[in-house]
């Protein structure tokens, strides 16, 4: 086990749930990780080869910021196919990725923003082995 310090800003909303902060902020780092993968194995399957390029290639230099989890996706999808084209560079059809996207549950897009940043943070592997993980 590491000992961390961190600040947290919504330090109420622990106490109203677990009674402390404490123990709410020690459940929340605990568990993060295990809905994290649980969540990116319910979305297997649900984006093609394709619309996952697109979304690695559109969050390269992308920082993540708490208080817009699960909002970064939906801003930077649609602007990269209004604005870019990605839509026609990776040959999909970009209103049904956006539908797919808008669809989800806000935990679920924040899970893919940090699936798709962490590949920049650490691409050490091939963007299709990273990919065929979401797509069975």
């Amino acid at each position: 086990m590491k000992k961390i310090n961190l600040t947290i800003n919504n330090d109420a909303l622990y106490s109203q749930v677990w009674g402390a902060v404490m123990p709410g902020a020690s459940y929340v780092l605990e568990s993060f990780p295990s809905l994290y993968q649980r969540t990116l194995s319910d979305m297997c399957g649900t984006f093609s080869e394709a619309e996952l390029s697109l979304i690695l290639d559109i969050h390269n230099g992308t920082l993540l910021t708490p208080g817009m989890a699960g909002q970064h996706i939906g801003i930077a999808v649609r602007d990269s196919i209004e604005l870019d084209g990605s839509d026609q560079k990776w040959e999909i059809d970009g209103n049904a990725l956006l539908g797919k996207i808008e669809a989800m549950p806000i935990f679920a897009r924040a899970c893919l923003e940090l699936w798709a940043c962490s590949y920049w943070e650490d691409s050490k592997q091939p963007v299709s082995k990273y990919i065929a993980v979401m797509l069975s």
